[in-house]
């Protein structure tokens, strides 16, 4: 987390970014880290996970209050499963918490954790991406703009 608060950090000063206009995105253990982030820093104003929850180890998210989570997940995720626990296709063997519990976490600290599932999608953000264009009509891309403010709907 130290390098990417360092690095984030950096590039706004250096280009002159507001800070509350830094937002995170992340897919698998990037979305992790992203959630992460979101909850024990203030370097992100919002943020967008794909196929990832929180990992954090506090009980708590000190710096959610205001800020705002996209949990984007594909409902047949085998890698990171959305229910939590060791993914039957995962190559860590851990057991992950469910995006159930990461929104009770979050949310309990004062911050907004919104849910996407993705039905017949996996862990691959190329499939995601693919189930957005074809349900929303949209690019990942395009969805990422609108959620942070960057776009509007046309």
């Amino acid at each position: 987390m130290g390098y990417i608060s360092g690095a984030v950090h950096y590039l706004a000063q250096k280009y002159g970014v507001n800070p509350d206009r830094v937002y995170g995105l992340g897919h698998s253990n990037g979305a992790m880290m992203t959630q992460t982030i979101m909850c024990e820093t203030n370097l992100y104003h919002s943020a967008i996970s794909f196929a990832g929850g929180m990992m954090a180890e506090a009980p708590v998210c000190p710096a959610a209050r205001g800020k705002t989570i996209l949990a984007i997940h594909g409902a047949e995720d085998a890698n990171v499963p959305p229910a939590g626990g060791k993914g039957a296709k995962g190559v860590t063997n851990i057991d992950y918490k469910s995006e159930a519990t990461s929104k009770a976490m979050f949310e309990s600290s004062g911050g907004k954790y919104i849910i996407q599932w993705l039905q017949g999608t996996d862990h691959s953000l190329e499939h995601i991406s693919a189930t957005i264009q074809k349900t929303e009509g949209i690019s990942l891309a395009e969805k990422a703009a609108r959620f942070f403010g960057l776009a509007q709907e046309e």
